[in-house]
């Protein structure tokens, strides 16, 4: 839409110089009789005509360009000025004794967004992320020492569906004004094989230009694309805000994926192959390699360009282990070193006391969306007896594999066993049973009207 105001706007001015330059050009009547009165002034009209016709197509094939590119640029230094706009109005840290407030909201599972549980990796969480906010602050008031400037690069380790992830939204809550602005979240989902995983987080990825249609050209046998050097989602968003979060979610599974055909990874203690090729090659570290120069000096270099990150918080979920990441970063100075600078929250499989809040919070939710007047169940009353809620919460510790993520598919499980039966039972008690098939593993809910 943009572009067609400003092809409709140039092509306007253009036709409005071009009428002027004619009627310069060629006055009025009152000149061609004068014109006339010389002997062979027919001939020079028709001449001056031909003249004036040539002069006026070059004006109204070159006019609409040039006013397309002012208007464009006219129209970029405006969103460039929206944009430091919305920079001064969105980024930024809290304070830090708010930031420490909220760091103990998710110690104490008063956050938001709750962490259940894990009650070593909160104590580790508070530690080092409040040193981080300390850094900032100092930083802010050029408290620093130069010499001592690194990054905060925090890495989240443990198996999967213990919180990792929600950990990394409820720190990104605590720290910033406004976290749906100034977080940006990259998930392995994202993350290909066509080139290195370092090139595709931090740096200038190559893209085609498919903003506007262009005509394939027969004789290079080129598709009319024009490929171009795009900045990647994170540099944007490091270039743009000057105080932000970055979630790297899932990073060992981007090492897979970024890999080459062939290349295995220890993970767990597992070696783990990537089909494709029969030789193996060597594990794509390139992003290892900017995470390091990060948490040694804050900073990273690409295309003799410096990426300032030290008002940046990086927060990494992988299933490495502790000691895979020192293999990885390096101890006493091997690779560099880095390992000792980086900052490592352990998390745990889950607690059965934790399983129990998960469900029991699952429960109030469903529990008053079915009961809500307005809505399309409107019950009276929804009981999960102790029995149910020990039963739930026994699967899910026991389900090393899914754990915390096992409360969506009891939930969906619930609302699609309510929902056969919608609209029917308003007003009623219900009694939700749940059970497993041994011979399937499937879990089994069901209902009892009271």
């Amino acid at each position: 839409m943009k572009i067609f105001k400003r092809k409709c706007l140039a092509g306007f001015l253009a036709f409005s110089l071009i009428f002027s330059g004619r009627s310069i050009l060629m006055p009025g009547t009152k000149a061609e009789e004068n014109a006339q009165a010389v002997t062979g002034s027919a001939q020079i009209g028709k001449g001056n005509g031909l003249l004036v016709s040539v002069i006026g197509s070059v004006i109204a094939s070159m006019v609409p360009r040039i006013l397309g590119e002012i208007i464009m640029r006219v129209d970029g230094f405006i969103d460039s000025a929206k944009a430091r706009s919305e920079v001064n109005k969105y980024s930024g840290f809290r304070e830090i004794s708010e930031i420490v407030k909220k760091l103990e909201d998710i110690c104490n599972s008063k956050s938001e967004v709750r962490v259940y549980g894990q009650q070593r990796a909160k104590r580790q969480m508070f530690n080092a992320l409040s040193g981080v906010a300390a850094r900032v602050d100092d930083l802010n008031r050029g408290k620093y020492d130069e010499k001592d400037m690194r990054g905060n690069i925090i890495y989240i380790i443990g198996p999967s569906g213990t919180g990792k992830t929600k950990m990394c939204y409820a720190i990104a809550d605590a720290f910033l004004k406004h976290s749906e602005k100034t977080c940006i979240f990259c998930h392995s989902e994202s993350i290909t094989s066509e080139s290195e995983l370092g090139t595709q987080l931090f740096k200038t990825i190559l893209t085609k230009d498919i903003g506007e249609k262009r005509q394939k050209n027969w004789f290079t046998g080129s598709d009319g694309l024009v490929p171009k050097d795009e900045e990647s989602p994170m540099l944007k968003h490091l270039l743009q805000w000057y105080e932000s979060v970055v979630i790297i979610d899932e990073y060992d599974k981007m090492k897979l994926k970024s890999a080459k055909p062939g290349t295995t990874m220890n993970i767990q203690g597992v070696s783990v192959p990537i089909p494709g090729q029969k030789e193996a090659s060597s594990v794509d570290n390139s992003a290892d390699e900017i995470l390091r120069s990060i948490a040694s000096t804050g900073k990273y270099k690409f295309m003799n360009k410096e990426v300032d990150c030290t008002r940046t918080l990086f927060l990494v979920t992988t299933n490495e282990t502790h000691q895979e990441l020192e293999k990885n970063f390096g101890i006493d100075g091997t690779k560099g070193g880095g390992a000792q600078r980086l900052n490592i929250i352990e998390f745990e499989h889950l607690s059965k006391e934790a399983c129990r809040s998960i469900v029991d919070d699952m429960i109030e939710k469903i529990t008053e969306s079915l009961k809500e007047p307005a809505g399309p169940f409107r019950l009276a009353d929804v009981i999960f007896e102790e029995e149910i809620r020990d039963s739930m919460a026994e699967d899910m510790f026991n389900d090393k594999i899914m754990q915390g993520r096992l409360k969506n598919v009891f939930e969906d499980e619930i609302r699609g066993l309510m929902a056969k039966t919608m609209g029917k039972d308003y007003g009623r008690n219900v009694k939700i049973l749940f059970g497993k098939n041994h011979e399937t593993g499937e879990y089994e809910f069901s209902r009892q009207l009271l």
